[in-house]
């Protein structure tokens, strides 16, 4: 309450007739900056709106923050006073202290009307509508990004170089958003300016079983190398997401293929201490247990270097060779001997 004024707490219970009877002056601001005219339009007061501007208050006058009474009604999502206030002239571009427009905040909140209204007026900045869109597809709000993808004349290419929507919309886990972009043109497969990952790398990351699984149906590519030349494959196995890896193998991922340290899917999810990922391609005989990797490096050589006592004690168990030597000659107890790991080690006496 120390931050408003009697005039402020009149409008909000809605008690604006006292205000305009008593013919109260609209000079008065609370600590933010904020006018009647603010709180009129935050709280969707249209009484409050005409007295204000009958009453020479300014139709853009701007609280501490920078925010119109436009940006207040769009938070508001008050459809009818955004329209009073264009048709009383605001500006519709108008910028907050952080350069955030009201289409920007109505795309933002999902003011699925108020964001059509600003749209057809056709005064929005082609960067404003850009960053509208963006944020849309962030937040999963599928019908407003159908409204600006329909209403402007977006170059699709453009977005999909310099914005990665489809990436944005797959790592966020909004599966419409996803749908809607792919049926306005962007491309399933396009990589990512920076690290060349596809959409499908984005998605299986955040771990996005549901969209990854409608990417691959679409046509999605599980074989594609992101910057470090890893498939998706390599991503699923990594982060350790079994359900994803088994989907991935029955949509043909190469479960051989290396990235571009030579590691395989198998190794990477040794290296990266998922076991229950290892379990799985064993039990799927994807993968030679003995395979020799960089330097001459087995499974058991990566497993007792990371410390991994459960994959260790997994591989032995299924045969792995643990008198296997690397190109210096180490054997895995020489490896978890060097590291350390103490557990490892008893376990090789033991086992021998």
């Amino acid at each position: 309450m120390n931050n408003v004024t009697p005039i402020h707490i009149l409008i909000s219970n809605e008690l604006a007739e006292l205000l305009i009877t008593r013919e109260i002056s609209t000079d008065f601001v609370d600590v933010h900056g904020r006018t009647i005219l603010h709180l009129g339009a935050l709280n969707g007061n249209m009484e409050i709106m005409k007295y204000s501007l009958e009453n020479g208050c300014s139709v853009d006058v701007r609280d501490s923050f920078g925010l119109t009474a436009l940006h207040r009604a769009v938070q508001g999502n008050y459809q009818e006073v955004v329209s009073f206030l264009i048709d009383n002239g605001t500006d519709i571009n108008a910028e907050d202290n952080n350069g955030h427009t009201s289409l920007l905040f109505a795309a933002r909140n999902n003011c699925i009307n108020i964001t059509d209204i600003l749209i057809k007026k056709e005064v929005c900045t082609s960067s404003d509508r850009i960053a509208s869109l963006c944020s849309a597809v962030c937040e999963g709000h599928h019908d407003i990004v159908r409204i600006l993808l329909k209403q402007c004349a977006f170059d699709i290419h453009a977005l999909q170089d310099e914005h990665h929507l489809l990436h944005k919309a797959a790592e966020n886990g909004h599966l419409i958003v996803v749908k809607v972009l792919l049926e306005n043109g962007f491309e399933i497969n396009a990589g990512s300016k920076d690290t060349t990952d596809t959409p499908l790398h984005s998605a299986i990351y955040y771990n996005h079983l549901e969209v990854s699984q409608f990417l691959l149906s679409k046509g999605a590519d599980p074989n594609i190398r992101d910057q470090q030349g890893r498939t998706s494959l390599h991503v699923a196995a990594s982060r350790g997401s079994t359900d994803l890896v088994e989907i991935l193998v029955d949509e043909k991922a190469d479960v051989f293929i290396k990235d571009s340290k030579n590691m395989s899917v198998i190794e990477l999810a040794v290296l990266f201490n998922q076991f229950n990922v290892v379990k799985l391609l064993m039990e799927m005989r994807k993968v030679n247990i003995n395979l020799k990797g960089n330097e001459g490096l087995t499974l058991l050589h990566l497993s007792a270097g990371i410390g991994s006592l459960d994959i260790t004690e997994y591989l032995i168990k299924n045969r792995a060779n643990i008198n296997t030597r690397d190109v210096s000659g180490s054997k895995p107890i020489h490896t978890a001997t060097r590291k350390g790991f103490k557990n490892i080690v008893e376990y090789y006496l033991n086992a021998t």
